[in-house]
């Protein structure tokens, strides 16, 4: 089975982000949205560190994607 979850959170220097993430197995998905630009670009920049933080705990980040506000 896949489990998924949804995730909004209004946060001081980010604004709103709004995350979707998906375990199947030992595989992780995640995707992030924000309005700003620059809140996008932090989001990015951390990629690496989740994947290494997953890995620590026998997980693998099979995606990531890092997207707008398209409401």
């Amino acid at each position: 089975p896949t489990w998924r979850a949804r995730l909004r959170l209004e946060l001081p220097r980010l604004g709103e982000v709004e995350f979707s993430l998906a375990l199947h197995g030992e595989q992780v998905s995640v995707g992030a949205r924000a309005a700003a630009a620059a809140s996008r670009a932090e989001l990015a920049q951390h990629a690496a560190g989740l994947r290494a933080a997953l890995a620590r705990n026998a997980l693998a980040l099979e995606r990531i994607e890092v997207g707008g506000d398209e409401r």
